[in-house]
């Protein structure tokens, strides 16, 4: 990944959230079943985000799965 999403170590789109205390990419070939609670969980998982950019963002309580280039968020959960 180039980094698209990424401008002198910041987002290069507005988040909707304050407080984000962190973001990395999501490397889909690095996930394995035993990250799921269930293989089914991972399959849906892959299937749904094959061939995206992902990006973890950390604000507040809650992790955000989002498309690295768009800002588009596919999942927001809660996370201490």
């Amino acid at each position: 990944m180039g980094k698209g999403y990424e401008l002198n170590g910041s987002l290069k789109w507005k988040f909707p959230e304050k407080n984000i205390t962190g973001f990395g990419k999501i490397d889909l070939n690095k996930l394995t079943e035993s990250d799921f609670i269930t293989p089914e969980h991972y399959t849906k998982y892959i299937e749904r985000f094959k061939g995206k950019e992902l990006l973890e963002v950390y604000a507040g309580s809650y992790r955000y799965v989002l498309d690295a280039n768009t800002g588009e968020i596919y999942d927001k959960m809660y996370s201490k």
